[in-house]
C-alpha cells in the first residue's frame, strides 16, 4: 500500500485517503457464530477475509462501477484524467485483493442475527473502535445512499486530479497505480442501498497478488519482507483468502457481548469463558428479539 509515502503534497495525499467517518466512542459489533466467538476470545484475533467472496456478490465491484460512472459524468474532470482513472482502476484490480472484517453500530438487529450469527444462536461481540488501530488497515463507514456516495466520489476524484496535475512537484514514485489503489480502497466502502439496515463499519486491508520466487501468493504489502501472506479456508464452497489479525495484547478490546435470541448459553458461562481468556469486566447481555 502507498499510505506510508513521504510526499511533498502530504496534506492532499492524506485527504485523498480519507473514508466516511463515524463515532469512535461507541462499540462496534461483530456478529458471529459460537465457533468464531470462541476463536476470537481464545486467540485474541479478528479474522479479515476476501471481501469479494462475501454474501454480496457485487462487493467492491458495485463501488468501482459507480466510481467509473461518476468519473465520466463529472464535469470538472478533464478527458485525460478520466482515462487515467479508468486505466488505473483496471491495473489496481489485477494486483490488489481487499480483505475485510465487518461490524455493525447496532447490537441487536434481527436480520444480522439471522444472516451472520447462526440464525440467532451466536453472539454479537462489542469491540472498542480503537482496538482496530492494531490492524494495519483502514476503517470507515459504509455508504448506502446514492447522494452520499456521489458526493464522496466527486470530492475524492477532484482532489486526485489536483494531485495528478502537480507535476513536477509530484514525487517520482507517485504514479497512476497509486490513484487506482486509492479508488479500489474507496470502492470497498460503497454498497447497494438494499444492505443499508446493516449500518456497517468495516476495516479493509489491501493485500497484493504476487508471483515471486516462492510461487504465487497473496501477501501483506505493509510487511517489508512480504513474510505475511494470506491463508485459505473454504467459505460458501469457495477458496477464500484470510488473515487472523491480532487485537491489542491488553485484552481490553472486547467491552460487551450480546447473546443471540436463540443462544442457549448462560451469561455466567460466557463471562467465565471471557475471564479464562483474559477479558475481564465485559458486559454480557441477551438479545431482546423474540425470535425462535
Amino acid at each position: 500500500m502507498v499510505s506510508g509515502k513521504k510526499i511533498g503534497f502530504e496534506e492532499r495525499w492524506q485527504e485523498s485517503c480519507l473514508l466516511p467517518g463515524f463515532s469512535d466512542h461507541n462499540p462496534l459489533y461483530h456478529y458471529c457464530n459460537a465457533d468464531t466467538f470462541l476463536a476470537i476470545i481464545t486467540n485474541n484475533t479478528i479474522r479479515i477475509s476476501d471481501l469479494t467472496k462475501m454474501n454480496d456478490y457485487m462487493e467492491t465491484q458495485w463501488g468501482i462501477d459507480l466510481i467509473l460512472k461518476t468519473a465520466t459524468e463529472h464535469s470538472e474532470l478533464t478527458d485525460d484524467f478520466q482515462n487515467v482513472i479508468i486505466d488505473s482502476i483496471k491495473k489496481a484490480q489485477t494486483f490488489t485483493r481487499p480483505l475485510a472484517a465487518c461490524f455493525s453500530r447496532d447490537k441487536d438487529v434481527l436480520s444480522q442475527w439471522r444472516a451472520y450469527a447462526d440464525d440467532g444462536r451466536g453472539f454479537a461481540i462489542g469491540i472498542h473502535p480503537t482496538a482496530l488501530d492494531n490492524i494495519n488497515g483502514v476503517v470507515g463507514r459504509v455508504l448506502y445512499k446514492s447522494k452520499d456516495q456521489i458526493e464522496f466520489i466527486k470530492k475524492k476524484l477532484s482532489l486526485l486530479q489536483v494531485m495528478y496535475s502537480l507535476s513536477p512537484d509530484k514525487p517520482a514514485d507517485f504514479d497512476e497505480s497509486d490513484i487506482g489503489i486509492i479508488l479500489v480502497q474507496a470502492a470497498c466502502f460503497l454498497k447497494n442501498a438494499a444492505f443499508s439496515e446493516e449500518g456497517e463499519i468495516r476495516i479493509v486491508k489491501l493485500f497484493s497478488s504476487e508471483d515471486g520466487e516462492d510461487g504465487t501468493m497473496i501477501v501483506d504489502p505493509a510487511d517489508s519482507d512480504s513474510d505475511i501472506h494470506a491463508k485459505y479456508r473454504i467459505s460458501h464452497g469457495r477458496l477464500t483468502p484470510f488473515e487472523d489479525a491480532r487485537l491489542p495484547d491488553d485484552k481490553k478490546s472486547i467491552v460487551e457481548v450480546v447473546l443471540g435470541p436463540r443462544n442457549e448459553d448462560t451469561a455466567f458461562d460466557v463471562r467465565a469463558a471471557l475471564n479464562s481468556s483474559g477479558f475481564l469486566k465485559v458486559t454480557v447481555s441477551n438479545s431482546s428479539a423474540s425470535y425462535r
